[in-house]
């Protein structure tokens, strides 16, 4: 069974479509990447791409490595910007944001991403 798949109800459509304006946006916030042939159904986004069922557990496989080889602080920090955004006034969204992105500069996964860089090695990140 592909580890992707399920059933959405028409209420929970409902509710995503309300609040999500930009998953392909928050796709390339998270990992860095933005899929090609985003699909949208229903005046809403509610897949990113469309795959065979026999390539979906790969696909998402390969989707949640990606998203597991972003720097976690970053993650954690775009993941709570988005939501400020799409739950908070605008002041608060930005301010979440700002801050968000301070705590990133000041990381050490941020210092170890420029090593790593310079040294041509992938980075090992802490988290923090």
């Amino acid at each position: 069974m592909p580890i992707a798949s399920h059933t959405i109800s028409q209420t929970d459509i409902a509710s995503f479509c309300a609040e999500t304006d930009d998953p392909p946006g928050l796709q390339a916030r998270l990992t860095g990447y933005l899929e090609s042939g985003i699909v949208r159904l229903d005046s809403c986004w509610l897949a990113n791409r469309v795959v065979a069922d026999g390539d979906l557990d790969a696909v998402t496989a390969e989707f949640a490595a990606r998203l597991a080889a972003q720097p976690p602080i970053a993650v954690r920090e775009a993941r709570r910007a988005i939501d400020a955004a799409w739950h908070s006034d605008p002041e608060e969204s930005f301010r979440v944001a700002i801050e968000g992105q301070i705590r990133c500069l000041e990381s050490e996964d941020f210092n170890e991403a420029g090593r790593a860089m310079d040294e041509g090695r992938n980075p090992k990140w802490r988290g923090c």
